[in-house]
This record gives C-alpha cells, sequence and structure tokens, in this order.
C-alpha cells in the first residue's frame, strides 16, 4: 500500500466514523451525574462577596449561620442566622433599647423642655 490508498473514500469514512465513536464515548462519560458532595461538607458560595457559606444536608445546600466568620456551622434560620446566634442577637437588641430614658438620668428625675414654636 501507498500513502494514495490511505485518501480514499472509504479510509476516510472509517477515519470519521472512528472519530465519531471516540466522541460519543468521551460524551456520555462527561454526561453521566456527578458523584454528590457528603452530608454536612461545607463550602464558600461562588462569586459571593460576602464570604456565605453554604451546608449540603444530604439533599440540598442551604446557608450556614453567618455569625463571626467560620465559627459556627448550623443551618441559618432567620436574619441569615442560626437559632442560637439569632436568640443571642434579639437579646443584645433588647438589652441595649430597653433601658428607659429617666434611669439614666442623675436621681431619676425626668427633665421636661419646652419646645419653642414660630
Amino acid at each position: 500500500m501507498n500513502s494514495s490508498d490511505t485518501s480514499t473514500p472509504e479510509c476516510i469514512d472509517q477515519f470519521f466514523l472512528y472519530l465519531l465513536q471516540a466522541y460519543d464515548s468521551r460524551s456520555t462519560l462527561s454526561t453521566l451525574p456527578a458523584r454528590s458532595p457528603e452530608k454536612n461538607s461545607i463550602r464558600f458560595i461562588n462569586n459571593d462577596q460576602n464570604n456565605y457559606r453554604e451546608k449540603y444536608d444530604g439533599n440540598c445546600w442551604k446557608l450556614v449561620c453567618t455569625w463571626n466568620d467560620n465559627e459556627c456551622t448550623n443551618f441559618a434560620i432567620s436574619n441569615k442566622l442560626c437559632n442560637k446566634h439569632n436568640t443571642q442577637r434579639q437579646n443584645e437588641i433588647s438589652s441595649s433599647t430597653s433601658s428607659p430614658l429617666h434611669s439614666s438620668l442623675p436621681n431619676g428625675k425626668i427633665i421636661f423642655s419646652k419646645i419653642l414654636s414660630r
């Protein structure tokens, strides 16, 4: 056989058939479903400037508590916080706003001022 025999239509057809079979075998491998992550594995959310994290619960990815970056690994329930840290935040807010105005004044006296109107 000389080199001119490889350019015959039969050789070209066989070559293209070989390429198609190779392509089909590669495409079927890439379309297989990816292995699901392990339960409770944590990842950072892609393209997120706040560095929020997600945790896999065995079924889907859910947001992780954002209290003090990377400390808490519980699922976020409300306000992007877990139950424990959301309660703690609520207590901090209520304790800072619950003090009455007259208790901060000397001798507990309430001072009334006149509002002048023009």
